[in-house]
């Protein structure tokens, strides 16, 4: 799961501290990276005590959970990874069409019951069907990559 903190662990320039923003607190003016995924909440006062604090870096798409206004007004970079998930994204897009196409969800409640009623979650293939995707961004782009092939 940490795979992505490697080049900044075998870095000679960089010291990775990777702890709980609450284990840290007296320390948090001398930091100068801030590399954070969603329940991280970057917020006005964390960001005030940060005075070292040049750049935020969120692993992942969206940047709600950063004050990038008081970031920006203190002179910090706020960044994203946009693309960090897209095949994963991608991937279980089609996981939950084949869960879908085949009831596994009511399958699993049926086995969890003490029944099984095969013939009642026979489902469909998905050979010949048509995929419609809405959207053509990263994700959608992938999706029509996978379902070409």
């Amino acid at each position: 799961p940490n795979e992505g903190l490697k080049p900044l662990r075998e870095s000679e320039f960089v010291e990775v501290i990777q702890k709980n923003i609450t284990e840290v607190e007296d320390e948090l003016n001398t930091f100068n990276a801030l590399l954070v995924r969603s329940d991280t909440k970057v917020t006005k006062e964390l960001l005030k005590k940060m005075t070292s604090l040049k750049i935020v870096g969120r692993a992942g798409v969206g940047v709600d959970n950063i004050d990038v206004d008081e970031a920006t007004k203190q002179g910090v970079i706020v960044i994203n990874a946009p693309n960090g998930n897209t095949i994963s994204v991608a991937e279980h897009t089609f996981a939950m069409i084949s869960s879908l196409m085949r009831h596994i969800p009511q399958a699993n409640i049926s086995v969890k019951s003490k029944e099984w009623n095969r013939t009642a979650f026979v489902g469909s293939e998905l050979y010949g069907k048509i995929l419609g995707i809405i959207g053509f961004g990263r994700i959608g782009t992938e999706v029509a990559k996978r379902a070409k092939a």
